[in-house]
């Protein structure tokens, strides 16, 4: 029988030869069922055993015509849609999405990674055309929810991601965005944070939230902390609102440049208070309470330099200033209605400086370095001197007492010269019927005033600039300094 090798249908013929023998002496082929096998038009390749592997060498199992299918390597290696598999199992497509799919009719399909010796397993996206050796995404879609467990326990799920976008750690059922429980948010049980680090409140104590910087391994743990890369970037905002998606009202605002805001969210200055819609009693009061022994103190103070190295004030530098500033024409700007000023007076070594009252954008009272008070004047040359222009009343008692300073002496039974350091300046008995003798006025100052009494039973003889006048006993008389010299009034 002639056959062509490699066709399995087709004619083929039988040669017969003398003798029953072909040449060489091979008998013809018995044809027989045993030989013989009828092949259907199409062959589903269901009714055949394999009796050895089946090897592909490089070629592709392929249908339909195509040009990729199916290919094994010599280390078993499989690819699908790719004729060199780079990994034990190794797909390719040129389709866009749902490169392999899991279906069963049954509970799950499960994917399954088993990792039988040392190690982790991973799924990794590696994308060729992202920024990085590693960089892409990868998703994990389902139907309602996706649920990844690390422990083993299928029945618990360690991390949910609801169809809301709700995240669950620990829980089927997040509260929240970010939740670890059905009812509260993330790390309100206790578990938000790792040890030494800040923790959440295990009680919220009818707060949405709460820290507590309890640490295991420090007492002075610190708190929470907020950083910015910009000046002016917000660094806090806390505000009132009935819904999240509103700024609503400002209660709390840190801004990257320093200021900070009690009642508004744009300060103007490192601290900021505004009171909106004020109204009587303490709605819109500024307190500062201080209980038990100490020394309540707002300090204002100023220096030279940097705060890394701070300069010694110069004489006439500003310290600081409390300003009365009153809102006009529709708005509140900065120049002050009213002010209290201190400029330094020192050497740069003493602790020197004055005081300085405003009103109206003019300066009225000076208090100086040395304790003089001056009304109208910013240089004044006594405890208080009193400037108030000509014609105008420099002081008036409407009510009330006004009293003069006083000093007193015995008598003296010899000449003596009295310098006056009061008012009012009377002798008293020195016990001696002999005559007092004469009392002189010493220098004064200009304008001076002075009052001279006599309570001793003898005599006294006062010498002025212009004579001498005697006072008799209980006697009083009045002088006054003027160009140079004591005057009697």
């Amino acid at each position: 029988m002639v056959h062509t090798p490699g066709q399995r249908a087709g004619h083929g013929y039988v040669r017969l030869y003398p003798g029953g023998l072909a040449p060489g002496g091979v008998p013809a082929p018995v044809l027989d069922a045993s030989n013989f096998l009828n092949l259907p038009a199409a062959d589903n390749l269901g009714n055949h055993t394999a009796t050895r592997n089946l090897d592909l060498s490089a070629y592709q199992l392929v249908g339909n015509g195509g040009t990729t299918g199916l290919s094994v390597n010599f280390q078993g290696w499989t690819g699908i849609g790719i004729s060199a598999p780079a990994t034990p199992l190794h797909l390719r497509s040129t389709i866009t999405y749902n490169m392999a799919t899991l279906e069963s009719s049954q509970t799950g399909p499960h994917l399954n990674l088993v990792k039988t010796g040392a190690g982790r397993a991973f799924v990794d996206y590696i994308g060729s055309t992202e920024t990085g050796p590693r960089a892409g995404a990868l998703e994990l879609r389902g139907y309602s929810s996706v649920q990844i467990n690390g422990d083993n326990d299928a029945t618990t799920a360690d991390l949910t991601v609801k169809a809301n976008g709700f995240i669950g750690l620990g829980t089927p059922a997040p509260f929240s965005q970010l939740a670890n429980t059905d009812q509260n948010i993330v790390g309100s049980d206790g578990n938000g944070g790792n040890p030494g680090t800040l923790t959440w409140l295990a009680n919220q104590n009818g707060f949405v939230g709460g820290f507590f910087n309890a640490s295991p391994t420090s007492a002075a743990a610190n708190g929470l902390g907020v950083k910015i890369a910009s000046s002016s970037a917000l660094a806090l905002d806390v505000s009132r609102h009935a819904n999240a998606g509103t700024p609503g009202t400002s209660l709390l605002t840190v801004r990257g440049n320093g200021n900070v805001g009690l009642g508004t969210g744009a300060p103007q200055g490192h601290l900021h208070l505004v009171s909106d819609a004020g109204g009587g009693g303490a709605v819109d009061d500024y307190l500062f309470d201080e209980y038990g022994g100490g020394d309540q103190t707002i300090y204002m103070r100023r220096a030279n330099g940097t705060l890394a190295a701070p300069v010694a004030l110069a004489t006439g530098d500003y310290i600081g200033r409390l300003a009365f500033v009153a809102g006009r024409n529709g708005a509140v700007g900065y120049a002050p209605s009213a002010d209290i000023k201190s400029y330094y007076q020192g050497d740069g070594s003493t602790n020197l400086a004055d005081l300085r009252f405003s009103t109206s954008n003019t300066e009225r009272v000076r208090l100086d370095k040395d304790g003089n008070l001056g009304i109208g004047t910013i240089s004044p040359d006594a405890r208080l001197d009193v400037e108030a222009g000509a014609g105008n009343l420099a002081l008036k008692v409407t009510s009330g007492l006004a009293t003069h300073s006083t000093a007193s002496a015995a008598a003296p039974t010899a000449g003596a010269t009295l310098a006056p350091t009061a008012m009012v300046h009377y002798y008293t008995t020195n016990g001696s019927n002999a005559n007092n003798g004469t009392v002189t006025l010493g220098t004064g100052t200009e304008g001076q005033v002075l009052t001279v009494g006599n309570f001793d039973p003898q005599n006294l003889s006062v010498a002025y600039a212009n004579g001498t006048v005697t006072l008799g006993a209980n006697g009083l008389r009045n002088f006054i300094y003027l160009a140079g010299g004591w005057r009697l009034q």
